[in-house]
This record gives structure tokens, C-alpha cells and sequence, in this order.
């Protein structure tokens, strides 16, 4: 093989393994950060806080929630206030800095799972 072939080879894998890092060293996955939420999973399920109940959180639920944080979180607020209808306040802790995530979920029980109806970051 002749310099300029072998040149070429060296580039080309070089390349292939800077792409591959990149996509490695990407955003990380929701198992990677057991007990706390990233800024990129709150971008994941977020509900616009202006009464329309839109962004990406819309129609979610906790357990889909929960899959994407990789936590549970701790229950900060728990109202029955019908025979038929409960509600709870949820707290995230936030892992790159001091704060929290707040979410409120609402659970009709003939449906079954709990939705997603507000949040908040604090």
C-alpha cells in the first residue's frame, strides 16, 4: 500500500472514530442519572404553565414520567378531595444544580393511570 492510501485510511478512521464519540458522548440517557432529573429529560415532558396544558408533557403520565427521569421523586402533596378524583404534587431534584422540578398529577380512577396536568421548576 502505497503513502497516499494509507494516508487516506488514517483520516477515514479518525473520522469514524470522532463520529462515534460524538454520538457516544451525547446527551445522557435517563438510567444515567439515577435519583435526579437533567435538563434535557424536563425538556422531554415539560406542560406549559399557562393554562393551555400544551408542550411535551401533554397527556403524559407518571409512569411515563418516571421512565424518562429514572425516579420516582417524593410525593409532596396528596388530596382526595372526591370520591372519584385524587391529586398528588410530585418533587424532582435537579442534577446539575441546586433546585427541584415539580410536577402535579391527577387520577380519575375509572382511568386508571395517573396524567400529568401541570409543572413547575424551581
Amino acid at each position: 500500500m502505497n503513502n497516499g492510501a494509507r494516508t487516506m485510511r488514517r483520516i477515514l478512521t479518525g473520522a469514524v472514530a470522532g463520529s462515534t464519540l460524538l454520538v457516544v458522548g451525547g446527551v445522557p440517557a435517563s438510567a444515567d442519572t439515577p435519583g435526579c432529573v437533567t435538563r434535557h429529560e424536563w425538556r422531554q415532558v415539560y406542560i406549559v404553565a399557562d393554562g393551555t396544558g400544551t408542550g411535551p408533557g401533554s397527556g403524559g403520565t407518571k409512569s411515563r414520567f418516571h421512565g424518562i427521569f429514572d425516579t420516582a421523586g417524593s410525593r409532596k402533596i396528596y388530596e382526595e378531595p372526591a370520591p372519584d378524583f385524587r391529586y398528588q404534587v410530585r418533587r424532582y431534584e435537579k442534577c446539575a444544580r441546586p433546585g427541584y422540578y415539580r410536577v402535579t398529577y391527577h387520577q380519575y380512577l375509572a382511568d386508571g393511570d395517573w396524567s400529568a396536568w401541570s409543572s413547575y421548576w424551581g
